[in-house]
């Protein structure tokens, strides 16, 4: 058995862990249920660092305004944002 890409996050984040392992599994298999759980790995991984960040919540609380949020803009760099949004 290999170990899986997202095994550090074990001790931690368990269920970051558990959702990118999920999407390892099913990456070739079933890629949709890949993309969902990779989906929920990126909105999990948001609320986490709105959480660290102590950052306002929103209103409208949906993965779209968050990254849209400019506070969230200014604390994360560019290219995660991009890679975010491209989840």
């Amino acid at each position: 058995m290999t170990i899986s890409n997202f095994h550090f996050l074990r001790q931690h984040y368990p269920k970051l862990a558990e959702l990118g392992e999920q999407a390892e599994e099913y990456a070739y298999s079933d890629p949709q249920t890949s993309v969902f759980k990779l989906r929920l790995f990126s909105e999990m991984v948001v609320e986490l660092l709105y959480q660290r960040l102590q950052l306002e919540n929103l209103v409208n609380n949906d993965q779209f305004n968050r990254l849209k949020n400019k506070q969230f803009c200014l604390a994360i760099p560019l290219d995660i944002q991009s890679k975010l949004h491209t989840v």
